[in-house]
């Protein structure tokens, strides 16, 4: 996904060059934006809630949401939409 907003960045700058279109400026946003979304698609490690419970809850590592608590464990934090790794606790 890096590689896509590398190369939308590029185009940018490549039409800012040739002065192509009039509003580079919101293109720069979009890339921006898209970035925005990548980011929040690309699956973060939970941060572990160290307290004395059966089982550990863990927060989202963006906004500090719970993701999972005894019941519950959230592929996406329901408030920034962040998705969760959980690869390692799946594995063990």
């Amino acid at each position: 996904m890096n590689e896509i907003i590398e190369r939308l960045r590029k185009l940018s700058e490549s039409l800012r060059q040739t002065q192509a279109f009039d509003n580079l400026n919101q293109l720069d946003k979009d890339i921006d934006e898209i970035e925005k979304i990548f980011d929040k698609a690309t699956p973060k490690k939970a941060k572990p809630m160290y307290l004395p419970l059966v089982s550990t809850p863990y927060r989202c590592p963006c906004c500090g949401t719970l993701v999972r608590s005894e019941i519950e464990k959230f592929n996406y934090c329901h408030n920034c939409g962040q998705a969760i790794d959980w690869s390692d606790e799946d594995a063990g």
